[in-house]
């Protein structure tokens, strides 16, 4: 059962990231809109003033207008990024929850070739198919079956008679 709640768990996230990133890249393309307003505004500011300036008429309020709606725009686009941050950071913050607890970790092995996390029980990597070694029992001593001497964990040949453990 805990297994198929991790894997649950891996789905949602997977589902949760994926929402994130559509969330995100709709607000990049109203960025893009509100710059292509910018861009349009500044186009109307400046051929007014030229044609002013050409003319050699005072300045109205019109020119004032646009620069209120090239404000406003400015505006939107930090609105926009800081919900993008808040966005990033919500799903960093996710990230780190989903991360294994350590009883979660000692029920898996990492793969020596990919470094991908698989069940303890695992064989061979789900990712690249490269042989696992279970993880050693974490504190256990280790007795050598050829004279019975006990070694501490991670020895590979006995402190008694030099036997491979």
């Amino acid at each position: 059962m805990p297994f198929l709640d991790r894997l649950t768990n891996i789905a949602q996230s997977a589902v949760d990231s994926t929402k994130g990133m559509l969330e995100t890249s709709k607000l990049t393309s109203d960025i893009g809109v509100e710059r292509t307003k910018i861009s349009e505004l500044k186009g109307k500011l400046g051929a007014y003033y030229y044609a002013r300036y050409a003319a050699g008429d005072p300045l109205e309020e019109e020119p004032a207008g646009l620069c209120a709606g090239i404000k406003a725009c400015e505006d939107k686009i930090a609105s926009i990024e800081a919900e993008i941050q808040a966005k990033k950071d919500e799903a960093q913050k996710a990230a780190q929850a989903a991360q294994p607890t350590q009883d979660q970790q000692a029920a898996t092995v990492s793969c020596p070739v990919c470094g991908t996390v698989n069940p303890a029980a695992s064989k061979f990597c789900r990712d690249c198919g490269g042989k696992l070694e279970p993880p050693a029992p974490a504190d256990k001593p280790l007795f050598c079956t050829e004279c019975g001497a006990q070694n501490p964990p991670g020895t590979k040949f006995c402190g008694g008679c030099g036997a491979k453990i």
